[in-house]
């Protein structure tokens, strides 16, 4: 299951939304091809999150918004809920797939997080190259947003779960964060328990106002509890209470499965953009986008 972010996507020009969900589509397709081939959550949730950055048409890799200084600054992350490990990269420039760097640093370095300049040169020295789309300062005439008012924000990126037939989950996230957000600005996307976790029984992914979903503990939330409940479809309604309560609403948004084969879907946006593929599904379903 993968989504295109939560937000405001009426606004959105149509050809964005029908190449968004085309995206969303090929994604999911793909990420189940590899389920059935390899039985990967982990590769499966990494290779469906990068077509959506390949995508250009959703706010991660080559679609990504740049900062109040007109910069890219990208951040990622993945968990593996079988062996309880992650890996991410924060404000990463130049980088069109930080996923796949995530996926490095979580199997090839005894850290979960790389930041700025230290997770680029990582990522250089496993072979990545620089991507001058996504490495050029761009002009920053159109940021009008207020960036002291968090209910200004546009706020999206994309996010996948996927558990294989043995049961293993994964969960990750990829985004350009916040529209005209100050430098060296981290959202919920590279930290476990908030933009994304998985552990043995359920997976989450989450979109929305990162700090809003860090200060929650948004995924840990879901998966933990749904753990406990035996579902995580039964957990999702009191998160959102508690967050148009304790933060507002136009908040939050995040896709979840667990090994029962319970999924879904919850937001207090406007809408969430989604795809999903199960074992028993002739092809993708894919909705949640406003044409």
């Amino acid at each position: 299951m993968v989504h295109g972010g939560a937000g405001s996507w009426s606004k959105i020009p149509k050809e964005t939304k029908i190449s968004a969900q085309q995206a969303l589509k090929d994604a999911v397709t793909f990420g189940m091809e590899i389920l059935k081939r390899e039985k990967s959550a982990v590769e499966a949730v990494a290779e469906a999150i990068r077509i959506l950055e390949d995508s250009g048409s959703l706010n991660a890799g080559l679609g990504s918004v740049t900062n109040s200084e007109g910069y890219m600054e990208l951040d990622a992350g993945i968990m593996d809920g079988k062996k309880m490990d992650a890996g991410a990269v924060a404000a990463i420039r130049g980088i069109r797939n930080p996923i796949l760097v995530a996926m490095k640093v979580m199997r090839e370095t005894p850290h979960v997080i790389l930041v700025g300049e230290g997770a680029q040169k990582f990522a250089l020295s496993k072979g990545f190259k620089i991507d001058e789309r996504i490495n050029v300062k761009k002009d920053v005439k159109d940021i009008s947003i207020n960036i002291e008012k968090r209910s200004n924000w546009i706020h999206d990126t994309v996010g996948a779960i996927a558990i294989s037939s043995d049961c293993d989950t994964a969960a990750g996230a990829s985004t350009g964060g916040i529209r005209g957000k100050m430098p060296g600005r981290i959202g919920d996307t590279p930290i476990p328990g908030a933009g994304y976790y998985a552990n043995h029984f359920a997976a989450a992914a989450a979109t929305g106002i990162g700090e809003v979903i860090i200060l929650t503990g948004a995924t840990r939330w879901i998966v933990e509890r749904g753990t406990l409940a035996g579902n995580v479809l039964f957990v999702g309604k009191d998160l959102i209470e508690y967050v148009n309560r304790m933060y507002s609403t136009n908040t939050i948004g995040i896709i979840m499965a667990d090994i029962r084969g319970n999924y879904g879907r919850i937001f207090n946006t406007e809408a969430l953009p989604y795809g999903v593929f199960t074992e028993d599904m002739q092809s993708p379903e894919v909705g949640g986008i406003p044409l």
